[in-house]
């Protein structure tokens, strides 16, 4: 079920005078936001699904890691801004999910690739109990971390493939802010590995960097203008400390997805801004 199914954005307002006055001086902004980190909480007046009642009444995490490793997934050490996108992220995988009729079976094996301290797994595994979920990610503090505050099954992979599973493991592979961060060489090895993995007939959500996003961040260099011909843009002089020298960032356009990343699976859509309003998401599905 898409959640604009079952959710008002004028309805859950006007139910609420409190936020509608929020809404006329600025403070909130999206009804819908409001309702998935505050409102269900707080016992608010709005159509529910109720397959995600529990998650949506859920105010924390069970386990929120120390800053430094916060600030190394989050950009920042605040707890509350990570633990309110985890939850934003977990919910926007499950939409698209619902959008493209992907359902998970009681026991199915999840894989959260690039998982770092859970931000996103823990809220996912409220939205699916029943799933058994696995996270990898190159940076073993988090993974240490993960290990021994979160259920599931956690590993430290290496810069390169192989990872740590047998051929066919997964029903799902999710991965968020990984692609929005590689070269392309290492692109295109890591999606022949999320196929290997995943089993025949499986999904994939993969979130990226949208085009548009590039010229956001600062102004396109001349060099950079080859993203509009080619696709494909690989910007170099960020970086985030305790991450290698290559984790940067990288732009795709939606025709570069369907050209090349359909060598490694059914590209069955882009969700533009399908993450956390911002970055988009592609949904895949292995032959």
């Amino acid at each position: 079920m898409d959640f604009v199914d079952f959710f008002d954005e004028k309805e859950y307002f006007a139910a609420h005078a409190d936020l509608e006055k929020a809404r006329k001086e600025g403070i909130v902004g999206s009804a819908s936001r409001h309702y998935i980190l505050h409102g269900a909480a707080e016992g608010r007046r709005a159509p529910k699904d109720t397959r995600l009642e529990a998650f949506l009444k859920s105010r924390t995490l069970d386990a929120i890691p120390p800053s430094q490793l916060i600030a190394r997934v989050h950009g920042r050490g605040d707890a509350a801004s990570f633990i309110s996108a985890g939850k934003i992220i977990a919910f926007d995988l499950d939409n698209a999910m619902q959008m493209a009729g992907i359902t998970l079976n009681s026991g199915a094996s999840v894989l959260d690739f690039g998982c770092g301290p859970g931000r996103v797994a823990q809220w996912f595994q409220k939205i699916h109990p029943t799933a058994r979920l696995h996270g990898c990610d190159i940076d073993p503090d988090p993974i240490e971390w993960a290990s021994e505050n979160i259920k599931g099954s956690f590993s430290t992979n290496g810069f390169e493939p192989p990872l740590p599973y047998g051929d066919a493991s997964f029903d799902l592979v999710y991965s968020v802010s990984v692609f929005t961060h590689l070269p392309e060489d290492m692109q295109f090895q890591w999606l022949e590995e999320l196929r290997r993995v995943t089993k025949p007939g499986g999904s994939l959500l993969l979130s990226i960097h949208g085009a548009n996003l590039a010229a956001r961040s600062k102004p396109l260099s001349e060099n950079e203008k080859s993203l509009e011909t080619t696709g494909f843009l690989y910007r170099t002089g960020g970086g985030v400390s305790g991450l290698p020298d290559f984790y940067q960032n990288t732009f795709h356009t939606v025709g570069y997805i369907y050209k090349y990343w359909s060598r490694y699976f059914d590209v069955r859509f882009v969700f533009k801004r399908g993450i956390n309003a911002h970055q988009d998401l592609v949904i895949c599905r292995v032959r």
